[in-house]
């Protein structure tokens, strides 16, 4: 793999995140970035870049759903993976979550081994994103040369 690839972690519950963060970290290549707060992340967002999200559902302020759907409104996050992660065994969160972007599901309380797996594809996936991404840039360049 090339540079590290940016894993966006939004958990409320300090405990969750730090375990995900750990995780994160296990994952070859992966580098997590973390917010506790979704209205504290949306106020930083310009300024950030990251190639997989992980965001729980249940939060104060923003739920993971709007939070996904207003990360996606940023044209340069429209296109990257998401994953949700609740406690919540609804189909309609499941639903909302699948339509706001999400395109995969952990539940709570996280298991490791699982979570690690999941993870990992993901970021086999963001890393094919991303050189397809820097590819068709090049390209680009080089038919406007």
């Amino acid at each position: 793999m090339s540079a590290s690839l940016k894993i966006l972690v939004v958990e409320d519950n300090r405990t969750n995140l730090a375990l995900m963060e750990m995780l994160v970290r296990q994952v070859p290549n992966c580098v997590p970035i973390s917010f506790d707060c979704p209205k504290e992340l949306m106020a930083r967002l310009p300024e950030l870049e990251f190639d997989l999200a992980i965001v729980d559902y249940q939060m104060p302020e923003m739920n993971g759903v709007e939070l996904i759907s207003a990360i996606r409104d940023d044209p340069r996050f429209a296109e990257r993976p998401f994953v949700m992660v609740t406690a919540d065994r609804d189909q309609k969160t499941k639903f909302d979550a699948i339509h706001a972007g999400a395109v995969e599901f952990l539940t709570k309380p996280i298991e490791p081994v699982e979570f690690k797996a999941r993870i990992r594809n993901l970021a086999r996936l963001a890393e094919a994103q991303r050189k397809l991404s820097d590819h068709a840039a090049w390209l680009r360049a080089e038919v406007d040369a």
